[in-house]
């Protein structure tokens, strides 16, 4: 500075830093904290605006329409007061110094300096690129025009006037530059703590009406210029999208603009909410992060590689995946272990949307194979584990790889993917079993880890079942499982002993005790994986057994785990017409013990297969009309609606095969009882027509039985009477029927009339 500027300047510096400073001529401060600086910038709006009310007050001037713009001299905003005269300097963020004709454009610490003093005031201040600040659209003229420029450089207008008392008042360059939200929105922009505490503290029924107010905010921040405002912005609309569901996608530009920041902590935000947002209708906007992504991806920071590797996995496309293969292909061989890591795992992707990158990379993929870094090898390993479940023919040639691995390796999630790689191949190359089978049951023998056990276990039962010894093997192992306390230990293990039964049936015997006490185990997972272990040991010879033992666990079941039981074994006994079951007569009794379980909601089932097995199986329609006399002369069922299916399939057999039946008066009397009025219509009619055969059969096996002689007929004469009588009190109850179930009862009406004046002749 020269000696003019020295003189009229006092400031304080720390560690060689100017960080504040005042001019003896001028009564402001100038500090270098970012505080200080947008706090002037308010005070400087607030005193133009005072300053453009003072000037039409005044009727110097009709209207002020010239823009006003701040004009800009360093990277920080500083502000200036004199005193003396009402002039206002504002000088905000600007790359280059602005020259002016007045010389009062670079005037930082309250007086014109030289060109030359810029630089050197500047760097003892330590200033720091600050948000671009901006005064409030709704303080501006309605007219004012804004002024935005690339590099943020201010135009100047002296703006003076001089009325007939030559009142001269002069306005220096009283400027603003409107770039991007108002200088509150950046001030006073809530945070995303802020929308969190919001949304919590919400009274029941207005979080929608916060959450709509959020996204009006969200949406004016997002088309900031300044990086910070924008990220904070895309920050809070992530959480809403992830949480609440709110739709993001108009935002995917912004996503694309904010990743360029060179900020890291802007371009998480930005690539976060891309993986996040982008979508196939998103496709355009995808095309626009390829550059970027390129330039991530060759970037010398191991973060900023991993964020574009992240975000690549994510949204990649065939386009996306086609034009950032060259890229990967170099991270595949990266010094860097992360970023090799990460790439790998990436490359899954990419070889899912672009096959032709297989043949690019598919020999740096696998030469990472041979990498001693446990990381690298993870991530290699379990990226042909993905990609041997699809097509595992493929990868047979890397068998001496992978078996390499199961060898020397002792880490033992890199050791669950090789067994799983295995499992895949194994069955297809016979020779490649006998080699594996030693390794794996000497893993499964040495380890203490459950995981790792447990897929050795998976591996042989599913994979290398030819072999006995292995077998037996994984069986006692299973068994370790099923008497663990641990519940999940438990669940695989029966897990495990389902896979064992398909070709090992001894196996799921041999455990049958530990598989029955499962189903009284509290986890329903456990006691659904017993049944189904359960339902799978059913045979001809043990049929009635198991039934017996899952009937009394119904029993005392709770109402859905006791329906899935019943489900299990309607199901299984069924199955390919009834081939585990032997004697029907058991089959059928024990439909009608299951039909009175109070829990059981199984009628429409047992109602087809006694209907069924009536229809197929002459010889148990006795037991069958047997069994269909007990449930319809049980009127406590009838409040039953679960079990009316049932009723009406055990009326259906009482009418049908009356012949059979040792009582039919006693059949009458329960298909005409009061309590039918419980019934559905359609269940109903099922009975009026059934009893309508019974009291037809009882007729004629009078007429046939006695001929002409008539003499005892008291009983079918009162069984007739009884049928009128109830036969009317049906009619009322006909309204809610078709019209011709409507007609099939009255026709059992007039049917039970015509019959009582037939007996009337008999007598």
């Amino acid at each position: 500075m020269d000696v003019d500027d020295s003189k009229s300047m006092l400031g304080i510096c720390v560690h060689s830093l100017l960080v504040s400073s005042k001019s003896s001529k001028w009564s402001m401060v100038a500090d270098s904290t970012t505080i200080v600086e947008y706090i002037v910038a308010c005070g400087a709006s607030k005193e133009t605006i005072w300053i453009k009310n003072f000037i039409q007050e005044l009727d110097l001037v009709l209207s002020i329409v010239d823009p006003m713009l701040i004009n800009c001299d360093n990277t920080n905003a500083v502000a200036h007061a004199n005193s003396q005269w009402l002039i206002k300097d504002i000088d905000v963020p600007q790359s280059s110094l602005l020259k002016l004709k007045t010389e009062q454009a670079a005037r930082p610490l309250g007086r014109s300096t030289r060109h030359r003093n810029h630089p050197h005031i500047h760097r003892k201040l330590g200033n720091f690129s600050l948000p671009l600040a901006v005064i409030p659209p709704e303080l501006l003229y309605k007219h004012s025009e804004y002024c935005i420029q690339s590099q943020t450089v201010a135009r100047s207008e002296d703006l003076r006037w001089n009325s007939k008392t030559s009142l001269e008042l002069g306005l220096d360059r009283v400027d603003f530059v409107m770039a991007g939200p108002s200088l509150m929105d950046s001030l006073f922009q809530r945070s995303l703590d802020d929308i969190i505490k919001g949304v919590r503290l919400c009274p029941p029924g207005t979080e929608p009406t916060f959450i709509a107010k959020s996204l009006d905010e969200i949406r004016r921040e997002v088309k900031s210029t300044d990086r910070q405002t924008k990220a904070i912005a895309l920050q809070k609309l992530t959480y809403l999208h992830s949480l609440h569901g709110v739709d993001m996608s108009w935002a995917a530009f912004q996503c694309v603009e904010l990743s360029s920041s060179t900020a890291h902590s802007h371009k998480r935000i930005a690539y976060l909410a891309a993986s996040l947002s982008f979508n196939p209708s998103t496709t355009d906007v995808i095309l626009l992060l390829t550059h970027q992504l390129r330039k991530d991806l060759s970037s010398s920071s191991v973060h900023d590689v991993s964020l574009a590797l992240s975000t690549l996995s994510s949204i990649c496309n065939p386009d996306l995946s086609r034009d950032l293969t060259p890229e990967l292909f170099t991270l595949l061989s990266s010094g860097k272990p992360f970023v090799r890591k990460k790439a790998i795992a990436a490359i899954l992707r990419v070889f899912e949307q672009y096959p032709d990158a297989v043949r690019v990379c598919f020999k740096r993929v696998v030469e990472n194979l041979e990498t001693t870094d446990v990381g690298i090898l993870s991530a290699v390993v379990g990226l042909f584990c993905e990609l041997a479940v699809k097509e595992p023919r493929s990868y047979l040639p890397l068998a001496p790889e992978f078996y390499k691995i199961l060898v020397d390796c002792r880490n033992n999630w890199i050791l669950i993917k090789v067994l799983k790689i295995f499992a895949k191949l194994a069955p297809l190359e016979p020779r490649l079993g006998k080699r594996v089978v030693e390794p794996i049951c000497e893993h499964m023998g040495r380890t203490g880890a459950k995981s790792l056990a447990f897929e050795c276990m998976m591996t042989i039962v599913s994979s290398l079942s030819e072999y006995e010894s292995a077998v037996k093997l994984a069986v006692g192992k299973v068994r370790e499982f099923l008497l663990d306390d641990d519940p999940n230990l438990k669940y695989l293990g029966l897990q495990a002993l389902t896979i064992v039964a398909q070709k090992h049936m001894w196996a799921v015997l041999e455990n049958k005790e530990l598989v029955v006490k499962a189903l009284s185990d509290v986890d329903v997972n456990i006691k659904l994986e017993a049944l189904r272990l359960v339902m799978s040991m059913v045979s001809e010879n043990n049929v009635m057994e198991i039934c017996r033992i899952l009937i009394s666990h119904a029993q005392k079941s709770d109402p859905e785990f006791c329906n899935e039981i019943l489900g299990y074994m309607l199901f299984t006994c069924s199955r390919n017409f009834y081939e585990v079951i032997c004697d029907f007569d058991w089959y059928v009794a024990f439909l009608g013990e299951m039909a009175r379980i109070p829990h059981c909601q199984k009628g429409k089932e047992i109602e087809t297969q006694l209907i069924d097995i009536g229809m197929r199986v002459k010889d148990a329609r006795l037991e069958l009309v047997d069994v269909a006399r007990s449930l319809v002369i049980d009127p406590a069922l009838l409040g039953n609606p679960f079990v009316h299916g049932v009723l009406a399939a055990a009326a259906w057999v009482s009418g049908e095969y009356v012949a059979l039946s040792r009582n039919p008066f006693e059949l009458v009397e329960a298909l005409l009882q009061p309590r039918t009025s419980l019934l559905t219509p359609s269940v109903r009619s099922v009975y009026i027509q059934s009893a309508f055969k019974v009291l037809i059969f009882c007729i004629w096996s009078y007429v046939n039985l006695n001929g002409d002689d008539a003499s005892d007929s008291s009983a079918l004469t009162e069984l007739v009477a009884q049928c009128h009588l109830e036969g009317n009190s049906e009619i009322v109850a006909t309204e809610s029927l078709s019209d011709t179930e409507v007609d099939n009862e009255n026709m059992v009406i007039a049917g039970g009339q015509r019959h009582q004046l037939l007996q009337e002749n008999f007598i």
